[in-house]
């Protein structure tokens, strides 16, 4: 049943159920649009018993979709539509609008963007081993080069050598 405003005197029951395509991947390739020629629809009529000049009702209309299902259509990006249409006893009750059936029928479109999820674990893991592994490689060469010998004993010899000399 559809929920409606809490002071209203509705009553809403299903009545039928469209079984949608089952080939809606196909139907869908060109047009990413998913209504009740696609998807599982329920109809539902909700019968008012009193209803009151200038009165407004507010009826929502919920409904499921699966990510499952969304990414075995291969697309990005997807339009929702929901339809409502208002039928009434023509008996008892009359439209007094100018433009006849200006809003008995309503669709809605919903726009759907689908978002993949990244995981960074890996490129985190990635880039932290790459650059130990960088830094190491980078180490080894300049200690091969002589780098990181210490030329302390040598710089010492030198400064005795030289002091020596100038004292003679």
């Amino acid at each position: 049943a559809l929920p409606i405003s809490q002071n209203q005197s509705a009553t809403c029951v299903t009545i039928g159920e469209t079984s949608g395509a089952l080939d809606f991947a196909a139907k869908m390739k060109n047009r990413p649009i998913v209504d009740c020629s696609v998807a599982r629809c329920k109809k539902v009529q909700c019968n008012i018993t009193l209803l009151k000049t200038d009165q407004k009702l507010d009826f929502v209309i919920k409904g499921d979709v699966f990510s499952k299902w969304i990414s075995q259509t291969k697309h990005e990006k997807l339009t929702l539509v929901s339809s409502a249409e208002i039928t009434y006893d023509v008996k008892k009750y009359a439209q007094i609008d100018q433009l006849q059936g200006t809003f008995v029928t309503r669709e809605v479109s919903t726009r759907v963007e689908i978002y993949n999820e990244y995981n960074y674990l890996p490129i985190i893991i990635g880039s932290s081993v790459g650059g130990l592994v960088l830094l190491a490689l980078i180490s080894a060469i300049l200690y091969k080069a002589g780098f990181f010998k210490r030329q302390y004993k040598e710089m010492l010899e030198q400064t005795d050598d030289s002091g020596a000399t100038a004292a003679d």
